[in-house]
């Protein structure tokens, strides 16, 4: 049976949620894909799971990778390269599946990601641990658009599940900053944003609500503890139009990473990426003050 899908999941210190993953991949009712899991170097046993999951004969293939710890782009930058199916899924160790969800991503990506259209992901849903909930809702009927630009215009808030055609996927990486660990995905939908378009279907194929110690939760923490990535993603963001909401967002997130990095408030303004930054600065300062 040929394989058509990647699932990627990247894995930190964290062994005990990839059971349930991966007892919700054996559930799937199409078993066309196979899961690669790299562990970005944990400090933690990976065995007795890596056990649990070899031992069982499994009607997919499983792939264990580890690499030295970099955070999550960094073993994105290194396992997608060695993708060789036609479809790429990434998902959190910390997420499960649905158990149509790789008959509904096989589905739609076979019918809308070819070679001969611009189409080149899937945004699906990603519901909130009573498997009902989404956690950004989409519209009601099948959309399309960059998926930058349209998650930005339609002010959606929070994560889907993307599918990429992988060929497509492989043309970009996350930038990498020395001696920092975290950059969202963002810059990766960003510039993906600027070549393809995506498809924007209402339906859920994954779970996993925010969970304390995960990226999601911790987001703003680690922007202001990985600097140098936060604002190569502020200028991009900003690079391009938006629309006053976000820019506004933008520019208080700017002052409040400034006052967690300790920078003096008026060297900020005057190195703000916009006017609008600027001005918006000093309350991002006050925002960072109070906020722990």
């Amino acid at each position: 049976m040929e394989n058509k899908l990647t699932i990627l999941t990247t894995t930190y210190n964290r062994p005990d949620k990839l059971e349930r993953l991966f007892n919700s991949l054996e559930k799937q009712s199409n078993k066309k894909f196979c899961w690669w899991i790299v562990n970005d170097g944990s400090t933690r046993s990976y065995k007795e799971i890596e056990n649990v999951i070899t031992q069982k004969n499994c009607e997919f293939e499983v792939h264990f990778f580890k690499k030295s710890n970099g955070g999550k782009h960094r073993a994105l930058n290194f396992i997608i390269p060695k993708v060789t199916t036609e479809y790429t899924m990434i998902i959190d160790d910390d997420d499960y599946l649905v158990a149509d969800a790789v008959e509904t991503v096989l589905w739609y990506s076979d019918n809308y990601l070819t070679e001969d259209n611009n189409l080149k992901s899937i945004i699906f849903e990603r519901a909130k641990n009573d498997e009902i909930t989404p956690m950004s809702p989409l519209p009601q009927n099948i959309d399309f658009g960059q998926r930058f630009q349209y998650i930005v215009q339609n002010r959606i808030n929070g994560d889907f599940t993307d599918v990429f055609l992988t060929k497509a996927l492989k043309e970009f990486r996350l930038p990498e900053f020395a001696g920092e660990n975290f950059i969202s995905e963002g810059p990766l939908y960003f510039f993906f944003s600027q070549k393809y378009e995506s498809v924007f279907i209402k339906k859920i194929v994954s779970v996993g609500d925010y969970n304390a110690g995960g990226l999601s939760s911790n987001v703003h923490r680690l922007m202001a503890q990985n600097i140098k990535g936060s604002m190569y993603e502020l200028k991009l963001f900003l690079s391009v139009p938006t629309p006053l909401y976000y820019r506004i967002k933008k520019g208080l997130l700017y002052g409040y990473l400034m006052k967690k990095n300790k920078k003096n408030m008026l060297k900020s303004i005057v190195n703000a990426p916009s006017k609008l930054t600027s001005l918006l600065t000093p309350f991002g300062y006050v925002v960072g003050y109070f906020k722990n």
